[in-house]
């Protein structure tokens, strides 16, 4: 069996910031990386007074943020959930809030995005880095366990339905994180920076020169490396969901780590990625997840409902669809792909 994670390359899964042409002349920037925080590596680049002070604050926020969302530690508030099925577990407001935040994705998009998926993520073995193929069976009785609809919130408590279910707020912690990070830099006075979340990118305000930031699209296939192409933006969170990400390879067969709550097994909707622009990196995160899962004709359906949401997929025909909004914002900059109509 072969196990491979995507490689960082510039920035992370999702190219962003100091692109060629992207630097500033008037300062040089600051930038500060972690390792193991949501699973990622997340890296922030800025230009501001006192970067360094602020980059503390930020990162200790990071640290807070993730004590509480991780699946993988029996004493954060999702680890305590998990070990407490069929009774209200009483948790931090943050994690209230994104249970409830990540409900009403599963709503939208009729279950595509479901944070109970745990059992299933679990039995691949995802979340402990050691994937490998479950038995058909075992699939099917955590399958059973899948079902957003008997995930259960009220003040400041959470509570599942019953013994075996669980839930991993994996697909949507990451974008949440980006935006209080965001949300910080702002309150310090901080007004051009590039936050880098390992696949979830948020671009705030312009580049210290006045320009647009340029965000490189990683090559949605396994070991290619480079960019597929670019999008100009600012203020914007750009994030991208793709099988090439996490993998493994068992009896020559590829299994990638975005799992469809229908099935239990990878996503086979058609997509190598699927990449949402908007304001907000938790919705950006919750809604590329989905739409990888859905393919493009529900993914461009689920996106046309929605004010302020752009997306970019690519498919597994090497074509590129394009929301209308991004069509003159993003450049298609690898010419083994090809743009197609949405």
């Amino acid at each position: 069996m072969k196990y491979r994670i995507g490689a960082l390359l510039i920035c992370g899964i999702l190219l962003a910031g100091l692109l060629p042409g992207c630097t500033s002349g008037q300062s040089e920037p600051v930038f500060r990386t972690k390792t193991d925080v949501f699973g990622t590596v997340i890296q922030i680049t800025l230009h501001a007074y006192e970067a360094e002070d602020v980059l503390d604050a930020v990162f200790e926020r990071m640290d807070k943020l993730h004590a509480l969302l991780t699946v993988n530690a029996v004493d954060s508030d999702v680890g305590r959930i998990n070990q407490n099925p069929g009774r209200w577990t009483e948790v931090d407001p943050v994690t209230v809030s994104l249970v409830e935040t990540a409900l009403r994705y599963a709503r939208l998009s009729d279950g595509a995005f479901d944070c109970t998926i745990a059992p299933v993520t679990t039995l691949w073995g995802f979340p402990s880095g050691m994937p490998s193929l479950p038995e058909p069976a075992a699939i099917r009785e955590a399958l059973a366990q899948v079902d957003y609809t008997r995930l259960e919130t009220r003040d400041r408590a959470v509570r599942t339905a019953s013994p075996g279910m669980a839930i991993d707020l994996g697909g949507i912690a990451k974008g949440y994180a980006c935006d209080e990070a965001a949300a910080l830099l702002r309150q310090q006075g901080v007004t051009s920076a590039i936050l880098d979340f390992g696949g979830n990118v948020y671009a705030l305000g312009n580049k210290p020169d006045g320009s647009l930031w340029k965000v490189g699209l990683q090559t949605p296939v396994a070991g290619a490396g480079g960019i597929i192409g670019h999008i100009t933006c600012a203020d914007k969170a750009i994030v991208t969901s793709g099988g090439y990400e996490r993998w493994f390879e068992e009896n020559g067969v590829t299994y990638h780590h975005i799992l469809d709550p229908a099935t239990g097994y990878p996503a086979d909707s058609g997509l190598l990625s699927a990449t949402i622009v908007t304001d907000s990196a938790t919705n950006a995160d919750a809604l590329s997840t989905a739409c990888f899962v859905l393919g493009v004709e529900e993914g461009l359906a689920l996106i046309a409902g929605l004010d302020g949401v752009e997306a970019i997929f690519v498919t597994t025909a090497r074509e590129v669809i394009v929301t209308d909004g991004l069509q003159t914002a993003f450049t298609l900059t690898d010419e083994t792909f090809t743009r197609g109509k949405p």
